[in-house]
């Protein structure tokens, strides 16, 4: 279900940015993530996707664990978005979030 969830809300902040893409960078923290299975991989390979085709930036993925950094070396999706183990403190931080858009 978390799956379907995720996807389900990527699309939808996806589509709420459709007019200025460049206002929506999806950062995902892993952090509570002990492990993941295929169906949550294709779903993180899908929505990296979708940003990098409106946006052309991959999806950023934080505070990912050492069995899970491994899972998405060997499927290769550390190709469709960043990975990082952690935050880095010295890195700038990430953009603001875009104002919410009206409903």
């Amino acid at each position: 279900a978390n799956s379907v969830e995720l996807r389900q809300l990527a699309e939808r902040m996806a589509e709420r940015q459709r007019d200025a893409p460049e206002r929506y960078h999806l950062i995902l923290d892993l952090d509570h993530c002990a492990t993941m299975d295929s169906t949550f991989m294709g779903v993180l390979a899908q929505i990296s996707n979708r940003q990098r085709k409106d946006t052309s930036r991959r999806m950023t993925a934080v505070n990912v664990n050492e069995q899970n950094a491994r899972l998405m070396r060997t499927l290769g999706l550390d190709r469709l978005l960043e990975v990082h183990r952690a935050l880095d403190p010295a890195a700038p931080p990430p953009p603001p979030p875009a104002p919410a858009l009206p409903e």
